[in-house]
């Protein structure tokens, strides 16, 4: 599949590429290398997103899952521990109204 996006991405640059220079440099038949170049950007246009859509999910596919558990591992700790209270650490308070608390 990836050589088929490869030589279709190939075949539709080399005739952008070719109607462009025969749009500049061959005058006498302007009119044929215009269409030409003008048809060529829309099948550009119009098969660009398809080819890159499947050539991200060719990618994707390929991708090992054995590197997610790795990864897993090396995230640091999280900000808030899950068993501490919530709301105490998240927003410091005052001694006054620790003791406060604490007595209640």
């Amino acid at each position: 599949m990836k050589r088929f996006l490869s030589l279709a991405l190939a075949a539709i640059g080399a005739w952008v590429l070719v109607s462009f220079g025969g749009a500049m440099i061959d005058t006498a038949r302007a009119e044929f290398w215009t269409q030409s170049l003008m048809w060529s950007l829309v099948t550009t246009l119009v098969l660009a997103p398809v080819l890159i859509l499947m050539s991200t999910r060719s990618d994707t596919k390929s991708a090992e899952p054995e590197t997610q558990p790795e990864a897993e591992k090396d995230q640091p700790d999280a900000f808030v521990p899950e068993e501490s209270d919530r709301m105490r650490s998240l927003w410091p308070e005052d001694a006054s109204k620790k003791g406060d608390k604490e007595v209640a």
